[in-house]
């Protein structure tokens, strides 16, 4: 018997069909079909990965451990500087935080007052954002928008530093019976307390300024301390050593040439096989009958592959020239409850395929650069593993002929995610396609 399977994969459930075929290889028969169901592997309520809860609490971790450990080596400076009792005098100074942090950039402050300065800008750093991709997320973009806000509003009042702002400033400070008041503590997900790590150093750098002439410290501690409160590892770094979290960006190897890592979702190689498969199963059905593109349309619809980010079906039709009465085989027209020319207008809406990140890679580079598949696939690699500014210029600049003005325009654009084979197993199986 001849037959064809059809699988239906889903993340909960695997549907399946098998059709009998006659000798031409057309279904004439079900044979079986069904479905097996199972739990998803996430969160019921929000969909989140099971892995997520782990996750968060170890990134909690490690910002708790790398803050004490910013901590131990401040303190240590002080202690060196001022005498091994400074931490007692430290905890017994009460005197306002936001107070000292504007009287440091007036006066000279004594060794405790200064010494609970440092110790609680190591503890608050502010904002600093190390990639330019980061407008684009949800909570990047929030946090961007509010830093930025709040930077211009510090400048625009002509406040010299942050904690002169939040010391004077009616917005973020009042006075209750004789107590000062302040609202510097941000809501659950809002950021309009939050401040720029830059602007932060520059306070910090004008109160050192002021103690150094005064005599309370020397170039040399300034310097230090600074270094210990503005140093950042990127994220994509992981822990230091001997985490046993540290270490390459893991890649899965492909089942079909496992020397190969799987390819970038946002390769140009791994997109275009993926609509070269999508045009593959297209077919035009008119009534009972359907058929596959003409060689002429088949090249039609490459071209607008090639040269447009996404593809709709709508589109398709009008590339096509298709007639009211001809539909799309890989479309389900009765999932639209209006009758006639409005129910297949709203289900071709949907889309066809897309080579988004591929055209997002394109659009930030010369023209020459934009026919060489190797190197867009090169640079999706790039995006997908490596996230911050600094090491993607480092990676970008490695590369010959990447000019300064495409590294910058490529600094804006996010990858992610692998496919299930390489990019040698979709070059090998590209003619074919």
């Amino acid at each position: 018997m001849n037959y064809r399977l059809g699988l239906d994969i889903g993340i909960s459930s695997v549907g399946f069909s098998v059709l009998q075929t006659d000798e031409n290889g057309e279904p004439e028969k079900i044979k079986d079909l069904g479905v097996r169901i199972f739990d998803t592997a996430e969160q019921p309520k929000t969909g989140a990965s099971l892995a997520e809860p782990r996750r968060l609490a170890r990134g909690t971790r490690r910002v708790i451990r790398r803050r004490a450990h910013r901590r131990d080596r401040v303190m240590q400076m002080l202690k060196e500087t001022f005498g091994a009792d400074i931490a007692e005098r430290i905890a017994e100074n009460r005197d306002d935080i936001f107070y000292l942090r504007y009287a440091g950039i007036e006066k000279v402050l004594t060794p405790a007052q200064f010494g609970r300065v440092l110790l609680y800008f190591v503890k608050h750093r502010g904002f600093l954002s190390n990639r330019k991709a980061e407008s684009k997320e949800k909570e990047g973009g929030k946090l961007l928008s509010a830093t930025k806000a709040n930077s211009e509003y510090l400048n625009g009042k002509g406040y010299l530093t942050v904690g002169e702002m939040l010391y004077k400033d009616e917005k973020y400070s009042h006075t209750e019976n004789g107590v000062k008041v302040y609202t510097v503590r941000n809501k659950e997900n809002e950021y309009d307390n939050t401040f720029k790590r830059e602007d932060l150093k520059k306070e910090l750098e004008k109160i050192l300024s002021v103690q150094q002439a005064g005599g309370l410290i020397d170039g040399e501690f300034a310097e230090k301390y600074l270094d210990i409160f503005y140093k950042n590892r990127n994220y994509d770094e992981g822990p230091a050593k001997p985490s046993q979290y540290r270490g390459g960006y893991a890649i899965g190897k492909c089942p079909f040439e496992p020397e190969e890592n799987r390819a970038p979702k946002a390769s140009y190689t791994f997109e275009y096989c993926a609509a070269l498969a999508k045009l593959n199963n297209l077919k035009i059905v008119k009534g009972v009958d359907k058929r596959e593109l003409s060689k002429d349309e088949r090249e039609t619809v490459l071209r607008a592959i090639k040269a447009k980010s996404e593809i709709k079906y709508d589109y398709l039709r009008k590339a096509l020239a298709l007639s009211d009465e001809e539909t799309f085989s890989l479309l389900n027209y009765s999932t639209k409850k209006d009758a006639g020319n409005t129910k297949r207008e709203e289900t071709e809406k949907a889309r066809f395929v897309s080579m988004k990140n591929s055209y997002e890679i394109r659009k930030a580079l010369t023209e020459e650069h934009k026919q060489d598949v190797s190197l867009l696939d090169k640079i999706a690699l790039i995006l997908s593993t490596v996230k911050s500014d600094d090491r993607r210029i480092a990676e970008f600049t490695k590369i010959n002929g990447l000019t300064e003005t495409e590294i910058d325009e490529l600094l804006n654009l996010n990858a992610a995610k692998f496919g299930g084979t390489s990019i040698k197993f979709l070059n090998n199986i590209k003619p074919y396609l």
